[in-house]
């Protein structure tokens, strides 16, 4: 291991207090699953937080994992479609933030 992360988890948000949860749900990201992870929290509301979440095609909040928004993974046996868009508790959890990371931890590794 290189120490170079695998997976790349990408916020884009306002920064601001009703986004802290979520800042810090993906920010400790890599604490959780270590330094094969990085996490980084994009506030759109500045203009540089702007372009880069354009540069991204997001039309609203969300995350991306590896560059993907939509992420299917196995869930009680089931394969399930998950988009990371707008805030959590809504069309995700963080349940399925982080079995997405274990996943595209997991297709990252078979590649090495």
């Amino acid at each position: 291991a290189t120490g170079k992360p695998l997976v790349t988890v990408v916020a884009y948000y306002p920064d601001n207090e009703s986004h802290a949860a979520l800042k810090k749900l993906v920010l400790d990201l890599p604490a959780k699953f270590g330094n094969q992870v990085k996490a980084e929290f994009v506030n759109f509301t500045s203009d540089a937080g702007f372009k880069r979440w354009q540069e991204a095609g997001m039309t609203c909040g969300g995350i991306q994992i590896n560059g993907q928004q939509t992420w299917t993974y196995i869930k009680d046996g089931k394969p399930t479609e998950v988009t990371f868009k707008m805030a959590e508790g809504g069309e995700w959890t963080k349940a399925d933030l982080e079995a997405c990371v274990k996943k595209a931890l997991a297709d990252a590794s078979k590649k090495q």
